[in-house]
Parts: C-alpha cells; sequence; structure tokens
C-alpha cells in the first residue's frame, strides 16, 4: 500500500468514487472526508489523500450478492490497484 497526494478544487472532486477493473465491487476514495480535513494550497486548491492496495500474491474473492442471491469468484493478480486515473 502507498499513500498518494492529489489536488482537488472541491467537494464534488473529494467524494469521487474511482473503481479498478480488477475489483469490480470495490471503489476507491480520498481518505479525507471535507474540504476542511485536506491541505489548503490556496483559495481554490486543497490537498487530498488516498490509499492504493497491493496484491502481494494472487488472491481469489468471492461476492455474494445479497438481494438476488447470485455470487461471482473474481481472482486478482499480483499488483498495485486503485491508482487515480
Amino acid at each position: 500500500m502507498a499513500t498518494y497526494t492529489i489536488n482537488i478544487t472541491s467537494q464534488a472532486e473529494l467524494d469521487e468514487i474511482w473503481w479498478e477493473q480488477a475489483f469490480p465491487n470495490w471503489g476507491f476514495r480520498c481518505n479525507e472526508v471535507y474540504l476542511s480535513d485536506c491541505t489548503k494550497i490556496n483559495d481554490t486548491t486543497w490537498q487530498a489523500t488516498y490509499d492504493s492496495l497491493e496484491v502481494t500474491s494472487t488472491r481469489t474473492f468471492a461476492f455474494r450478492d445479497v438481494s438476488t442471491g447470485s455470487s461471482s469468484i473474481f481472482i486478482v493478480p499480483t499488483g498495485e490497484y486503485g491508482i487515480k486515473p
């Protein structure tokens, strides 16, 4: 796991969730919840952080959808995931 710092300009940007193809049911987001939790750079820019996920050996995950009863299994190869596009 690594921590990354990004510049943002709004609460909406801070609230953004991004997805990783290898993790179909797992969203990534910034660590901070409010702009006031971020480091203010100037009147229109703040710094926020987020953590990536490091998979050190191939992992198998199972997901069960409680509303439909269906389940799926996905395999995630070694790598770093959740890097903001």
